[in-house]
């Protein structure tokens, strides 16, 4: 609003130097009736203070569209620095982000343990969701949480025992994992990818519960503004 009010200011300004140019241009091109030489020189002299008061306004006019120029200028960069810190903070995962994606759903499997088979195969862990945290980020997503915990730069994803905790916070199965960018982009890199292949294969033999689903519409928390510095994984 008061970038506007400054444009319309700044136009008016604009209009009022015209016109004062107009009438200093009509003021020095008048004809001169027949007077008397005393007459003629009160007039011009009048006409002359006219001409002074006009080019002092002009003058002024002039000063005050260049310091609304200057000032609408500074706004505009305010704006762009706002603008990009806004930006910014989207891109490391601080401020809230809503929009089309898709949901991957994680969960142990509910099928009794095999004699013989490590028992790890039936469980999530927590490298899963770094890998397909990174599978994510290749396929351009924008922005992605787990359980809702938003995913910042640089978070933190670990495990404690059999406790997963994502920038410190446990979060439980099953786990769900929100991402919002290119939902068709997202999902061929996923299946394009070994990694989800080998999870969809681990779902059949060993009945992990792996979905997929397209969302037409995701809202995904703000992070909590505390970054810890750990690389997340490379997806085999």
């Amino acid at each position: 609003m008061k970038h506007l009010l400054k444009s319309y200011i700044l136009l008016s300004l604009i209009v009022g130097l015209l016109i004062g140019i107009t009438v200093k241009n009509y003021v020095l091109t008048v004809d001169l009736p027949a007077m008397g030489d005393m007459d003629i020189l009160l007039l011009w002299k009048d006409t002359e203070k006219r001409v002074n008061e006009l080019e002092i306004n002009s003058i002024n006019l002039k000063n005050n569209i260049q310091q609304l120029e200057a000032e609408i200028a500074l706004d505009k960069e305010v704006l762009d620095l706002l603008k990009s810190r806004d930006e910014l903070k989207t891109e490391i995962g601080l401020g809230p982000m809503a929009g089309p994606g898709l949901i991957i759903t994680l969960d142990d499997s509910p099928i009794r343990l095999r004699e013989g088979i490590d028992p790890s195969f039936y469980i999530i862990h927590e490298s899963y969701l770094r890998y397909l945290i990174n599978i994510l980020k290749e396929g351009q997503a924008v922005a992605i949480a787990v359980n809702s915990e938003r995913i910042q730069i640089n978070s933190n994803i670990s495990c404690v025992g059999k406790v997963i905790l994502v920038n410190g916070k446990r979060v439980a199965p099953p786990f769900e994992i929100k991402a919002i960018g290119n939902p068709e982009l997202m999902v061929k890199v996923l299946r394009q990818s070994s990694f989800f292949k080998l999870l969809e294969n681990y779902r059949t033999m060993f009945g992990l519960q792996v979905s997929l689903r397209v969302s037409p519409y995701l809202e995904l928390p703000q992070g909590t503004g505390v970054i810890d510095l750990e690389f997340f994984g490379v997806a085999p």
